[in-house]
């Protein structure tokens, strides 16, 4: 498992880019095959890369305009005012939270709000203008870091009973091992994998680098990603965006030419957020979210690989002291997923086919402190192939 640790930064501008990945020959040692299929990997990541370049240069420059904004509306002068009563009050708060009084922490974080809209309001800043500008900012944002590629129809998620028998009864009975095919020519694939594939890049205005593991493992079909950010300090405009790939790959030669009919199983270890979201001016605002989705791919092309969600969150506004704390998946839930290749491939060719995670996350803080939190793990307990 890579690791990644946090660290604080006298730089508000960071960011970070990686890739690795471990493959072993098709069963024949077809050393072509290999080095084919590692070029296609490192060709998709430098495609990749040069998009991620695209989309951080538009934030920069989105996120500079927003600036330029909030400075016509408020001047330096009313900004630094702003700023050191809400640091004074925050302190003061902070103090309450150690003492453990929730409630007069509570209605302390009240009067500050009220005190400090009384503030912006005798300094002629007008509320209604900044929320017209946070909306449309945020708006924009959402759009920029999107991620690029849309959930496929190809891939989705299927009950168990809805899958063919053969494969029902191979999930049932567990009775399998590597590369098993059936009479009946149905493929299967358990752990140990073939080999294991990541890449990721985070970009961040303010707070710290963020803390990473990265989990792609075939010796146990382990595919995922935990990242933890915190930002206690945030400016008018801190971003934090992250993209993270995983898989595990087998090798699969079909006996005949076809499209393939695939089944996944996999099994949850863990999905979880945790976000965490102080206001530190009382009136601020942000802007989170979490996606997770299942990937698949059959080739040695890894544009064309098929994603389904799997779970997402968006927690907005600027709600004060708040922990919004769920697992969309409870460790040890099992799924079941299908994909139908949507071209035909070549009877006697080795294929590469992955199964991963992709995991995208996004923050806009507007002067609010987090504390943030995505883990992801999934365990591929096996992966049936049939060619149609």
């Amino acid at each position: 498992m890579h690791k990644s640790p946090t660290r604080p930064s006298p730089s508000r501008e960071r960011s970070s880019i990686a890739h690795d990945f471990s493959l072993a020959p098709p069963a024949d040692g077809d050393f072509a095959t290999l080095a084919s299929a590692a070029a296609s990997w490192s060709d998709a990541h430098s495609r990749s890369l040069r998009a991620s370049g695209e989309r951080i240069g538009n934030i920069v420059e989105a996120r500079e305009r927003f600036r330029q904004e909030v400075g016509r509306l408020i001047s330096p002068d009313t900004a630094r005012r702003l700023r050191e009563f809400s640091r004074h009050e925050r302190d003061a708060l902070r103090a309450m939270l150690r003492s453990g009084d929730a409630a007069k922490r509570l209605a302390a974080a009240r009067n500050a709000r009220e005190q400090s809209l009384r503030l912006m309001s005798e300094l002629g800043v007008s509320r209604e203008k900044l929320r017209d500008m946070y909306g449309s900012f945020k708006a924009e944002l959402a759009q920029i870091v999107r991620p690029e590629r849309a959930a496929s129809r190809a891939l989705t998620k299927v009950s168990l009973k809805d899958v063919p028998q053969p494969v029902r009864d191979g999930v049932m009975s567990g009775d399998f091992k590597m590369s098993t095919t059936t009479a009946d020519g149905l493929t299967i694939f358990t752990p140990p994998y073939d080999g294991w594939w990541w890449k990721g890049s985070w970009w961040r205005s303010g707070g710290d680098d963020p803390s990473i593991d990265i989990y792609p493992d075939p010796s146990t079909g382990s595919i995922g990603h935990r990242s933890e950010w915190y930002n206690g300090d945030a400016s008018d405009a801190d971003v934090f965006t992250l993209d993270y790939d995983t898989s595990v790959s087998v090798w699969y030669k079909p006996p005949k030419s076809g499209v393939l009919d695939v089944h996944i199983l996999a099994t949850c270890g863990s999905s979880r957020y945790d976000i965490y979201l102080e206001d530190e001016w009382g009136w601020s605002d942000s802007d989170s979210y979490m996606q997770s989705y299942l990937t698949a791919n059959v080739s040695p092309v890894i544009d064309d690989e098929d994603r389904t969600e799997n779970w997402r969150t968006h927690i907005g506004g600027s709600p004060d002291g708040d922990s919004y704390v769920d697992e969309p998946f409870p460790p040890g839930n099992v799924q079941m997923f299908h994909l139908t290749t949507s071209q035909a491939l070549a009877g006697g060719v080795w294929s590469m086919l992955r199964v991963g995670t992709y995991e995208h996350r996004f923050t806009f803080l507007n002067d609010v402190s987090t504390r943030q939190l995505m883990r992801n793990r999934w365990f591929v307990n096996a992966i049936f192939v049939r060619t149609q």
